[in-house]
């Protein structure tokens, strides 16, 4: 593997670097759009909790708002076991919530992990990330290859996934968001 440069030497220089620039770009495109999906569900969650944690039915379970994506996907997931007037909308959701697990990791490689490209033997693009990670005081690096043609499907799947959970979120938001009285407060992380 040959990281930010052609393996084909006999290519002038003028082409190598146009190679490089457009496969740095559709990988910086690729991570963008991944994350935009990620950021999409955000927005779709927010509105669901706030009608949840506006219902008394679900104060043991919504009554903080939660910060971080797991959380809030952890929130939804207990407000699907709960009973309460959104527990079979929200208990519809949970097999698209399992159906995102697979991209977990992939998430925080694409938000915190350097971006290389690089092509095999066979010229084919690869998308590098790399990151430290940190496990008992240690640091080790890792990671992540993805080829250009795995991140479209990547890309397709998950678009698949947000794309189904926003619209369904968005329904719940739209259907109970008259029945919140009052916000519930804002809650700082805690650390």
């Amino acid at each position: 593997m040959q990281v930010d440069q052609n393996t084909d030497q006999n290519q002038p220089q003028s082409d190598r670097r146009t190679l490089i620039a457009s496969a740095r770009k559709d990988a910086h495109a690729f991570r963008g759009a991944f994350l935009d999906k990620f950021a999409r569900l955000e927005r779709s969650l927010g509105p669901v909790l706030v009608v949840a944690a506006s219902m008394p039915e679900y104060a043991g379970v919504a009554s903080k708002l939660p910060h971080l994506l797991g959380q809030k996907t952890a929130t939804l997931r207990k407000i699907a076991e709960a009973e309460g007037p959104l527990k079979t909308q929200a208990a519809n959701l949970v097999p698209q919530l399992d159906g995102l697990s697979k991209f977990e990791d992939m998430r925080n490689f694409m938000a915190h992990g350097v971006l290389e490209v690089a092509w095999t033997e066979h010229d084919e693009v690869l998308y590098v990330f790399r990151m430290l990670k940190l496990a008992k005081g240690q640091t080790e690096p890792v990671e992540l290859l993805k080829s250009r043609d795995e991140a479209r499907v990547i890309g397709a799947d998950l678009g698949k996934i947000i794309n189904a959970l926003t619209r369904d979120l968005d329904a719940i938001a739209k259907k109970h968001s008259a029945k919140v009285t009052a916000m519930p407060a804002a809650t700082k992380p805690t650390r």
